[in-house]
Order: C-alpha cells, then sequence, then structure tokens
C-alpha cells in the first residue's frame, strides 16, 4: 500500500531536533519506508538528521509519503503527531 498526504508544521519551532527525534521514534514503529519532502528537500523519517536536512519551519507544507503493508496505521500516528503540534503546544 502507498499513501501519500500533505500536512503543516503547526509548531512554533517548527521541525527541531526534539520534534524530530518524536518523529523519528513514532515511524520506527512501523515496516513501511516513510519519506518526508518539502520544498525540493527529501527525507528518510528514520532518520533525524535527514529530518533536521528538512528545515521544515512553522507553517512549512510536509508531503508525506508511506510505502508498505502497514502504511495506514503508520500515516494515522504521523497525522496525530503533525496535528498535535509534537505535544509541544502551549496553551495561552
Amino acid at each position: 500500500m502507498k499513501i501519500t498526504e500533505k500536512i503543516q508544521v503547526i509548531n512554533p519551532q517548527g521541525l527541531h531536533l526534539r520534534a524530530g527525534a518524536k518523529l523519528v521514534a513514532v515511524v520506527n514503529r512501523f515496516k513501511s519506508k516513510v519519506t518526508l519532502r518539502h520544498g525540493a528537500r527529501e527525507a528518510n523519517a528514520k532518520s533525524i538528521l535527514n529530518l533536521l536536512a528538512l528545515c521544515a519551519l512553522e507553517g512549512a507544507q510536509i508531503e508525506v509519503v508511506i510505502e508498505g503493508e502497514d502504511a495506514k496505521d503508520a500515516w494515522d500516528n504521523i497525522r496525530d503527531l503533525f496535528e498535535k503540534g509534537f505535544h509541544e503546544l502551549v496553551a495561552v
């Protein structure tokens, strides 16, 4: 199965080290290959260094491509993490 979706980075710090580490931890629970694209850059979502190289700031539109037998479960977990701002959003 292959899933291609777009999602926005909503946390104010963007896809930085802590958020990237959370994403890597989620993605590594699945067998599927997960690739993130931002502009001309592409990253293996199982690699923190690849993710940081995306330079995805708040508001960035990310294309997520997931290929594998557990793609749907992987997408559900990835989307949840992005939608919750990597659990870094502070209520004001």
